[in-house]
Formats: C-alpha cells, structure tokens, sequence
C-alpha cells in the first residue's frame, strides 16, 4: 500500500496528498508533450501526440484497463476462496490501488496534453478566446478526473485499512 496511506489520517490530508500526486501526473504528461513536439515547435508533431492523448482509443483503452483490472480481482479473490491465505488479500489490495492511479494516469495525460496545446495556442494564435477554452476544458477534465480518482483511492485505501485490520497481513 502508497506510504501516504494510513489509518488514522484526516481525509482533508488524504485529499491533498492525492491532488499533489494528481498535479505531478499533469505536469510530466504537459513537459512530455512539449518535448516531444520540439519544444511547442512542431504544429504536425504536437497534433499528433495529442490526438494519441485525446482521441478514442484512449478511451478504449481506459475502459478496458477497467475491465481487466476487475477481472483479475475476480480471478484472485476466486483463488483467495480456493487458498485461503493473506499475501492473496495483499495482492487483491496492491491490485486495487492501480485504479485510481490509472484514472489519473489517463486523466494527466489529457489535461497535459491539452495545457501544452493551449501554451501552443497563446503563442501562436491570436485569438485568446480558443486558448481560454482549451485552459477551461482541461480543468474541467482536471477536476472531473480527480474527484474519480481521489474517490477510488480513498475507497481503495479504506478497503485496505479495513482488511488490513483483522490481522497479520503476511
């Protein structure tokens, strides 16, 4: 379990901890993205990535992550059912956990991408209307992304705290 996580913490501090987290994913997919367009210089290549960050297979892509993200719990709390033991538990826990850290990993990679695609926007265009809507957009996508993400992983956690508390864990 993330070393932030633990069982007498104030979910105000959870929550801040998660955006800090949430904020770090953002900033490496918005330099990712700068980077690999040249520097915003590169129209082709910026469009390109971004269309990889946005477009519909990152959603298809997401939604099987999901998928087989629950799948796999079922699988191992079939054999947990099979072979009672608690490194199982540990694994269902561990497994758990990297749902919320895939929501903010495709919800960073969308607001970064868009945040650079804005900053491309600013610096080349003169119509600051379409630059503020791409900024609002890309918050909107931000705290949608990370009222799903905080949410899962507080349940996540507290689901883990909560098995975790019946017993020696190993």
């Amino acid at each position: 379990m993330s070393i932030h996580r633990n069982a007498r913490q104030p979910f105000l501090d959870f929550a801040v901890m998660e955006l800090a987290i949430f904020d770090c994913q953002i900033a490496m997919f918005y330099l990712v993205t700068i980077l690999s367009s040249d520097l915003i210089s590169n129209e082709d290549k910026l469009i390109a990535y971004v269309t990889s960050k946005i477009g519909p297979a990152i959603v298809q892509e997401a939604g099987l992550f999901l998928l087989t993200n629950f799948f796999i719990i079922g699988v191992l709390r079939y054999l947990n059912g099979v072979f009672p033991g608690q490194w199982i538990n540990r694994i269902i826990e561990e497994v758990l956990q990297e749902i919320p850290r895939a929501i903010y990993f495709f919800g960073g990679g969308v607001t970064g991408s868009l945040l650079a695609l804005a900053t491309f926007s600013y610096r080349s265009v003169e119509s600051s209307e379409l630059t503020i809507g791409m900024v609002v957009f890309s918050l909107v996508a931000a705290v949608t992304t990370f009222m799903y993400g905080c949410t899962t992983s507080y349940w996540t956690s507290k689901s883990a705290r909560k098995s975790s508390s019946y017993g020696n864990r190993y």
